[in-house]
């Protein structure tokens, strides 16, 4: 999986934080770092390995070590009394998990690794295509990315506008003072509620420019 990682991981970790305020932030963070957190492989993998083993053959890709990890945090932070931050604990394991669950559809993933090398995965994507990349981009597992990126962004928009989505009528007239009130009140919330939505907007193209980086500098890397 190239792309949908990410929005896949934030769209978890929403989920799992659901209405609950209490370290919202930071499980938000931990979930989106630790949604793309092994593929922290590539680097070793493009840089020094040469490329000599497969991407997901490294430890970053195997369950077991993650449970274990996992694991060991959540014992340290019982035995320091800071039982608080297990939640993070396993918002991190659930979007690592995710991403080796994703990476499952279309590639391999020795899920019991130590115990067995045996290789899981959903489909097999055939080589008909150059350059390589092609062959993932044409297939369908690729538009289940883009479907999961594109709900990732709408939820996202729709939590930025209080969850009632930036162009309903009520959250319109809440938040830009339309109605009883100072005609001069009303129009500088109007403006700055347009400015609002447009810096969002913008950080959709912004986003989407991270998502076509991230996947090109892949290409380039692996040809």
């Amino acid at each position: 999986m190239f792309i949908a990682h990410q929005p896949a991981g934030y769209l978890l970790t929403r989920g799992i934080v659901g209405k609950r305020q209490r370290l919202r932030r930071a499980a938000l963070a931990t979930g989106l770092i630790f949604s793309v957190l092994p593929d922290l492989d590539l680097l070793y993998f493009c840089l020094i390995d040469g490329p000599r083993t497969l991407h997901h053959d490294f430890w970053t890709h195997t369950p077991l070590f993650w449970l274990a990890t996992a694991a060991a945090f959540a014992l340290a932070l019982r035995l320091a009394g800071w039982r608080q931050y297990l939640d993070l604990v396993w918002v991190a394991l659930a979007n690592v998990l995710l991403h080796l669950f994703l990476d499952s559809i279309a590639a391999d993933i020795r899920w019991l690794h130590p115990f067995s090398g045996a290789r899981f995965n959903l489909v097999e994507i055939p080589a008909r295509f150059q350059p390589w990349y092609l062959n993932f981009i044409l297939h369908w597992a690729f538009a289940a990315e883009l479907a999961i990126c594109v709900a990732a962004a709408w939820v996202w928009v729709r939590a930025g506008c209080g969850g009632g989505g930036c162009f309903s009528k009520d959250v319109w007239v809440k938040q830009s003072g339309h109605g009883p009130g100072n005609a001069s009140v009303q129009r500088h919330s109007a403006v700055r509620l347009i400015r609002r939505h447009s810096t969002r907007l913008r950080s959709l193209k912004g986003i989407g420019a991270v998502v076509l980086g991230a996947f090109s500098s892949q290409a380039w890397l692996a040809r």
